[in-house]
């Protein structure tokens, strides 16, 4: 079973509640994740399609199509962001916050509270945790999931610091179509 992301992401986490007992696979882009199902090489992918506040993920519609696969389940996910950071950190220390534009841009309200933090945009918020487990600094923090958090033996300094509290994910399953065998 494939997922475009890293272990943490909301990707593996809506992947870990659709297939609990399979062995899943994180690959870097949607197209990976579609390419790998396309040619059999995973059973299964479990792909973003669209998200409340940010709309249609219409590059992972188009690859659906183009790799002429099918959708078998679909699983909505509460998106909650977090502020994690090394054990230990003190709100008023961090400096650096790291994270993916888009949980930047769902968390606006709240980076206005740290003016003073200078923002480094990550791939994803899952990698954004595990650059700020790497550096274990005390001044540094990433704004992820929970999930990231735990995998990264980060805490959670500020729980559910998202702008809006009705963020959801919407997910698929997608499989390599039978064509009639």
């Amino acid at each position: 079973m494939a997922y475009a992301g890293t272990p943490g992401s909301f990707s593996f986490e809506a992947a870990e509640k659709l297939f609990p007992t399979s062995a899943m696979v994180g690959l870097e882009r949607f197209e990976d994740v579609c390419e790998a199902v396309a040619l059999r090489k995973a059973d299964a992918g479990v792909l973003p399609v669209e998200n409340t506040l940010a709309g249609k993920v219409t590059e992972v519609l188009e690859l659906i199509e183009q790799f002429n696969l099918e959708v078998t389940d679909r699983l909505k996910l509460k998106v909650r962001q977090n502020l994690v950071a090394p054990k230990g950190t003190e709100l008023k220390s961090i400096r650096k916050i790291y994270s993916k534009d888009k949980a930047l841009e769902q968390c606006k309200e709240f980076l206005k509270t740290l003016p003073e933090c200078r923002i480094i945009q990550c791939s994803t918020t899952s990698a954004a945790a595990q650059a700020v487990r790497a550096l274990d600094d005390k001044c540094s923090a990433a704004i992820a999931s929970a999930t990231a958090a735990r995998l990264n033996r980060l805490e959670i300094l500020v729980a559910d610091i998202q702008d809006c509290d009705e963020n959801y994910t919407e997910f698929v399953v997608v499989k390599a179509k039978n064509n009639g065998k």
